[in-house]
């Protein structure tokens, strides 16, 4: 997989710099002092705390309910030691610029979590995925399990989701005596889908020897809740265009 290097927004954001804010300033060119400025563009109109997007357990294998919590990403990320993505958990903590779903499967004892951060641009939520990706895999644990130990990982061929996806497996848990009491499988799939940055965590406890049944395809879920975001932008987009067609004759 092709990566870019960190970039000078990743530099800056360390800083202390805002997330929106460098956007801002990365779009200002060396124009000269008599250029006449452009015109001013309508905000994004899938840009913002309201572009959001939720899935049913219905899209996911027929064993799977939706249970009331999520996995933390949002509030691990503030309090990462990563100064970066310290600043993008901060920024999550906005209102409506985060929000999450939990599914469970009692058949397996898989757990799935779908948690969206809702950035100002999608070159944001592309350059915080980049950043992230450029991070050693204990970086990216700090934000999933921090509190336990981490036996194995391995990044995995990213799948075809939204504009840029990264993909990882992982397996943590806790050790006693040379045996793993708690042993965790997880699959960590993260996308940028216009500015949306998603976080999709599928795990079980394979120390608990789990019941067979019908896993989920999480690389299925991550198209699932592409397809609810671009029915949201869409939404969003049809009252703007309304408002730009000429009034008819």
């Amino acid at each position: 997989m092709s990566r870019r290097p960190a970039t000078a927004w990743a530099t800056l954001l360390a800083a202390g710099v805002g997330l929106a804010a460098l956007v801002a300033a990365s779009a200002c060119g060396s124009e000269r002092p008599d250029a006449v400025p452009p015109a001013p563009k309508p905000p994004e109109p899938v840009c913002g705390p309201d572009v959001n997007a939720r899935i049913e357990a219905a899209d996911l294998s027929p064993s799977f309910e939706e249970i009331s919590f999520y996995h933390d990403i949002p509030g691990l990320l503030l309090d990462s030691s990563d100064p970066v993505l310290s600043e993008l958990g901060s920024l999550a903590h906005e209102p409506a610029h985060s929000d999450g779903q939990g599914f469970a499967n009692p058949e397996t004892g898989e757990l799935l979590f779908v948690i969206t951060l809702v950035l100002n641009s999608s070159a944001v939520a592309q350059d915080a995925l980049d950043y992230i990706i450029t991070q050693p895999i204990g970086t990216i644990f700090e934000f999933i399990s921090p509190d336990e130990q981490l036996f194995e990982s391995a990044e995995l061929s990213p799948p075809d989701l939204g504009d840029r996806a990264a993909r990882y497996t992982l397996r943590y848990g806790v050790e006693e005596a040379g045996r793993r009491i708690r042993n965790v499988a997880t699959d960590l799939v993260m996308f940028a889908d216009g500015c949306s940055l998603l976080f999709l965590v599928q795990s079980v406890n394979i120390a608990d020897q789990p019941r067979l049944g019908e896993s989920v395809d999480i690389a299925a879920v991550g198209r699932a809740v592409s397809e609810a975001l671009a029915e949201v932008r869409a939404a969003q987009a049809a009252p703007l265009r309304e408002a730009e067609e000429p009034p008819s004759p």
